[in-house]
């Protein structure tokens, strides 16, 4: 290379270079001076009718409590209003996994961990708050990270979210038509300050964007409504490919709000990557492709039906062809591919058989488990933060000789059993050493808790596991659509092609 040339280069690399450094230095003050933190009230697909306080003030001033107006969709626990000096207090957020259900908060993993770390570490007062509120997904749980952040002294968070997000209806024909330059900085909010500085400055001198988006959003209700409890529960779900796109789009937003939140006072907040039940819980609503003939659709009904026929006559392979022939004639048909599974199951072919129910689960047009792109967003919110996690997901893969989760560790589609809220309990154990919030564990530790778990138990009463078992298959009911309660407003989300109103 000519000198000439090589002096040019060496100058562009130089140029950019300082270049970089004074945007690094600007950030550096930036965030040195708090200026450009994003809002994470500033949601641009939805909003609240009203949001009020999960926890209020005991009548002698002596402990919060969950707030009367709110105990039909927590569980009531207390904390003291003054932290003494020696307390460590930690917040389990999410939905009716974390507030335990069919079961309570008294064998939720929130109060198995308070037990197993009072046991490893005595000298501290342990705190484990659970905010488990049933049927909450991501978007209703911000306010209350907000809330538990600016209010009660927490030293840790954790949350368990992603099964809730498809429960609600929400319409976001406001974001349509929207370029990505203008959704996109919601979701990337937590990235840089100087850009928020400069967007914020935008907006405010010209008035586009925010504004605009903020007025046209969907207002929620205060509470729940969930789409399974309107009048024909199943009837409200339809494949909508777009819907689904912008409610994991949401998921993500919600997911950075939350980490921006602890971020903002210096507070860790550690996911926890949920799990499920693969193995025998089939699709909660199949739908065939939306360019199906009559004669396809026969196609796959006698498919599927000459399928069953072969399996009951132990021709187990020939059941497997015949479903493939009927997943070709319609791959989005959920149902097809829970069968295949279950078949490749039989034969232990178990690693296919995952693939396969992994397929039926994302392709349920009722999406009432956590989609699969889900949990890879939730890793890059978590890796993009720089916060902790414990992968859920992957661990109870392991607790399973197929690597399927199934009965054994879960009560129907989502709630694990007792057992598996221990297990998650252990998991975050594990974590909370990792991270020098508790001493380094030993080979005993798991031998060092049982005391404390065995007296936990006994206060367990029959009549609290007869309780559950009633809001189990009250749950089952709920998951199929049958449930009884008939909101008096419909679905306003529209199906393709449907006009509006």
């Amino acid at each position: 290379m000519p000198q000439s040339a090589g002096k040019k280069w060496a100058f562009r690399i130089i140029a950019m270079s300082l270049g970089l450094l004074v945007l690094l230095a600007v950030e550096g003050l930036l965030r040195l001076g708090n200026w450009g933190t994003p809002d994470p009230a500033e949601d641009p697909f939805a909003g609240f009718a009203n949001v009020r306080p999960l926890f209020a003030l005991s009548e002698d001033g002596s402990h919060y409590e969950i707030a009367e107006n709110r105990r039909d969709w927590f569980y009531n626990v207390q904390f003291d209003a003054e932290k003494g000096p020696d307390t460590y207090r930690i917040f389990c957020i999410g939905g009716s996994t974390v507030a335990g259900r069919p079961y309570t908060v008294e064998t939720a993993f929130s109060t198995f961990l308070q037990v197993m770390v009072r046991q490893l570490d005595p000298d501290r007062n342990w705190e484990v708050i659970n905010c488990g509120g049933i049927s909450y997904a991501s978007y209703r749980l911000v306010p209350i990270v907000e809330e538990v952040l600016a209010n009660y002294e927490p030293d840790l968070l954790i949350v368990y979210t992603g099964h809730n997000e498809f429960l609600e209806d929400r319409t976001y024909e406001h974001l349509k038509g929207l370029p990505t330059a203008v959704t996109k900085p919601y979701e990337l909010a937590s990235h840089l300050r100087l850009f928020n500085v400069i967007r914020q400055s935008y907006l405010g001198l010209t008035g586009k964007g925010t504004a605009s988006i903020m007025d046209a959003r969907a207002i929620l209700p205060e509470e729940v409504d969930a789409l399974l409890e309107h009048q024909g529960g199943m009837e409200h779900y339809y494949r909508d490919d777009a819907w689904h796109q912008r409610v994991m789009e949401h998921f993500e937003l919600n997911l950075d709000r939350m980490c921006v939140l602890a971020e903002n006072v210096g507070v860790p907040l550690l996911f926890m990557n949920p799990s499920c039940n693969l193995r025998d819980t089939p699709p909660f609503k199949s739908e065939h492709r939306a360019d199906l003939t009559d004669r396809e659709r026969k196609e796959v009904e006698e498919l599927l039906g000459a399928a069953s026929k072969a399996f009951a006559e132990s021709e187990i392979e020939r059941a497997i062809a015949l479903c493939d022939q009927a997943i070709g004639v319609d791959p989005l048909y959920a149902l097809s591919h829970y069968r295949r599974a279950k078949l490749l199951d039989v034969l232990r072919r178990w690693d296919e058989a995952y693939d396969a129910y992994v397929k039926a689960k994302d392709l349920d047009v009722c999406p009432l488990r956590m989609l699969e792109p889900m949990h890879t967003i939730l890793k890059e919110v978590v890796d993009r933060h720089g916060m902790p996690w414990v992968d859920v997901h992957g661990e109870t893969l392991k607790n399973f000789e197929t690597g399927i989760p199934g009965k054994d560790g879960f009560l129907d589609h989502v709630h694990p059993t007792i057992g598996g809220h221990q297990f998650f309990a252990s998991l975050l154990v594990e974590k909370l050493a990792e991270m020098g919030v508790i001493p380094p564990l030993d080979d005993t530790w798991q031998q060092r808790v049982m005391p404390g778990l065995q007296a936990h138990g006994r206060t367990i009463t029959r009549a609290y596991l007869a309780d559950g078992e009633m809001r189990l298959e009250n749950l089952r009911h709920w998951a199929e659509g049958k449930s009884e309660a008939e909101p008096p407003v419909a679905s306003k989300r529209k199906r393709p092609g449907q006009e509006s109103d």
